[in-house]
């Protein structure tokens, strides 16, 4: 595969170059376009086989040089994913390759750039962290690594903690640099792009830094390819283009389209001159022909698209604006209360406005405002099992917004079909759905939802997927627990609880997030007394939640797993599953008990064969007994016992102690009731 990065420096500068690039590259991976929208970079590419993915430019900057954009333009029969970290990084994956494409901070000597420059890197390193594909990272890293100064110095310290190497340095290359520029009468070079990967795909792949009388920019190109590639998926069909089209015995139509045409024909003047001044100085560069003759139809295509489009756009709002004059339209979610209160908000404004904006009427202004942000939150809605631990409704209550509780199968599982009839049902009458909090070893009864196939629902339906493994989140530590975790990878979220089965002391609670900017854009607030020397440097969790503080949880988490090491950590886990399954083999050696559920972990749920008020009663005089300790627990009205193998110290011995005890008081209740 062929891949390409180049620092455009302007998309409007250097297009003949850059598709000169896109025709002989698989991928291009593009820098500092400075495109504010795709249709920019989409106007300058001539080829129609390829499929663009685009980061906006940022025109302005609080500190040091605004991000120029960045792009991946990609063969349209590439099956890939793309995402965009930041404004100067993003990836594409496609079969067992990523793909980096950067433009990192240019080093000013600026604390403020230097940090910025060091957060893009912890970018870098997380993405390296955790993918085991193979990584490719090119661009514009805006440092030579002669230079002595912050940002090289930080980069190469990364390629040395995550043993990479830069490609293009070790391998020959016919010049020693990607970067020129005339200062001054004086010309400066610099080696400021590059490819980087992993020591140990070196040797598959090959890098050469290409120069071209048609690059008019100060960058250099690189070009790669890369060997060795599997799991690549093509896309079997492209879907026709969908072209306006125009009614050619429609009078209007076509005086309005020849009116466009000639508009746009004005304005591009004559697209064949460079063609004949080429042929003139007989030139026999045939592959340059070949693009200054596609660049040319292209346009001229182009023109007439934009037309058609332009004259149904016309036609469209003319007819839109005959039909439904003064109508607005709204969401179903919309409904008549939101309505009311948001006539309530307006006025309520205007007379706040009118009244010279007496504090009384801003007061008045402020309750109704907060009534209509209350009701359309009301109006958002959460799905989760109906078997998820109780905190969750609470938390819903507190947002507050609406909360479904969603049946589940035999073998308590909430299931993909359940959460996409719940969602359209919600979407039917106004809702939105946004969230779905699935439960990996539920409360009650430790079941297990299905994400291979709530992961697909939520991700089609833009919905945030939330995983809740309070307690079985710690038995992930040993492998043969993980094939519980299949479809995780759907997940913008987990959370487990080491307090609870991990050995670690009460309170203490672990959660990831796929992209943590949704928390540190949310919280983040930045005064005056709070700022210090080496801000951004690393991750500053005050940001991340609703309190600026709170206590230093990760330390004990830490002296626990440094103490237990994994292997102890895996057979305290695997001799408490151990020593449940021998209390469920205790409780089926006796016919007058029954297991409810499946013993997966460390939690026994069993009852009397009996009804619920005698198994009500039976626990609760093994409570006063003080001898034992359970809880109970109900699903679909039958009442249970909860057994739970959870101290530090137990053995086979307590075991028989409890089952004994439990058989005791059974052998009284029993004999009493009848």
């Amino acid at each position: 595969m062929k891949i390409a990065t180049l620092n455009v420096g302007d998309i409007n500068n250097n297009s003949e170059y850059l598709n000169n690039l896109i025709i002989d590259h698989n991928i291009v991976c593009i820098q500092e376009h400075w495109a504010v929208k795709k249709d920019t970079i989409c106007q300058n590419i001539y080829s129609l086989d390829r499929q663009i993915f685009f980061s906006p430019a940022l025109k302005k900057s609080k500190k040091g040089r605004p991000a120029g954009g960045l792009a991946f333009i990609v063969n349209k029969d590439l099956k890939c994913r793309v995402k965009f970290i930041s404004h100067r990084i993003g990836y594409l994956k496609v079969g067992n390759l990523v793909i980096i494409n950067v433009y990192l901070p240019f080093y000013s000597g600026v604390i403020e750039d230097m940090t910025e420059y060091d957060l893009e890197l912890a970018h870098l390193d997380e993405i390296i962290s955790t993918t085991t594909d193979r990584v490719f990272i090119m661009g514009d890293f805006n440092t030579d690594i002669v230079k002595t100064h912050h940002n090289s110095i930080e980069l190469l310290k990364l390629i040395k903690r995550k043993n990479l190497t830069i490609v293009d340095i070790v391998q020959i290359q016919e010049i020693d640099y990607t970067y020129h520029k005339i200062i001054k009468n004086r010309v400066v070079t610099s080696w400021i792009d590059h490819v980087i990967c992993r020591k140990i795909d070196l040797n598959k792949i090959k890098t050469k830094i290409v120069e071209s009388s048609l690059n008019i920019g100060d960058h250099k190109g690189i070009s790669s390819i890369i060997y060795d590639i599997r799991e690549i998926q093509h896309v079997k069909q492209i879907d026709k283009l969908k072209r306006p089209k125009i009614k050619w015995l429609n009078n209007q139509q076509i005086l309005i389209y020849r009116s466009e045409i000639e508009k746009q024909i004005n304005i591009c003047g004559d697209l064949t001159e460079n063609i004949y001044l080429f042929l003139d100085n007989n030139n026999n560069d045939q592959e340059r022909l070949k693009v200054m003759l596609t660049e040319a139809i292209n346009k001229i295509s182009s023109i007439m698209v934009g037309s058609t489009t332009k004259v149904m756009d016309q036609i469209a709002k003319f007819s839109k604006g005959k039909k439904k004059i003064g109508q607005k339209k709204y969401n179903r979610w919309w409904d008549s209360t939101i309505k009311e209160l948001h006539k309530a908000q307006i006025d309520s404004f205007l007379k706040y406005k009118n009244s010279n904006f007496n504090l009384d009427e801003k007061l008045m202004y402020i309750e109704i405002k907060r009534k209509f942000r209350q009701q359309k939150r009301f109006n958002l809605a959460i799905k989760r099992n109906r078997i998820t631990h109780s905190s969750f409704e609470r938390a819903t209550l507190l947002a507050p917004v609406t909360c479904r509780k969603l049946q589940v199968d035999e073998k308590y599982s909430l299931r993909g079909d359940t959460l996409l009839s719940a969602i359209e049902k919600d979407k039917k009458e106004g809702l939105i759905p946004f969230l779905v909090c699935a439960t990996l070893g539920t409360t009650s009864i430790c079941s297990y939802d299905n994400l291979q196939e709530l992961g697909p629902v939520c991700r089609d339906n833009n919905i945030w997927l939330h995983i809740d493994a309070a307690y079985a989140g710690s038995a992930f530590i040993c492998p043969e627990f993980r094939p519980y975790l299949k479809g995780v990878e759907f997940s913008d979220s987990f959370n487990f609880n080491p307090h609870k089965w991990l050995q670690v002391a009460f309170d203490c609670s672990a959660l990831w997030i796929k992209n943590r900017s949704f928390l540190v854009d949310s919280f983040n607030v930045d005064p005056v007394y709070l700022k210090y020397e080496n801000q951004n440097v690393a991750p500053d969790f005050r940001h991340w939640q609703i309190p600026l503080g709170r206590r230093f949880r990760s330390l004990k988490l830490w002296f626990v797993l440094r103490l237990y090491g994994v292997k102890g950590l895996q057979n305290f886990i695997r001799q408490h599953v151990d020593l449940a399954k021998y209390f469920e083999t205790l409780v089926n050696k006796d016919n007058r008990f029954e297991i409810v559920g499946e013993v997966t972990l460390g939690l026994v749920c069993f009852r009397l064969k009996q009804s619920n008020e005698l198994n009500e009663n039976l626990l609760k005089i093994i409570t006063q007994d003080k001898k034992i300790y359970m809880v109970p627990s109900k699903i679909n009205d039958t009442y249970f016992m909860r057994f739970v193998i959870c101290s530090s110290n137990i053995e086979k011995r307590h075991i028989d102690f409890a089952w004994e005890n439990i058989l005791k008081h059974t052998e009284i209740l029993l004999k009493n009731s009848d």
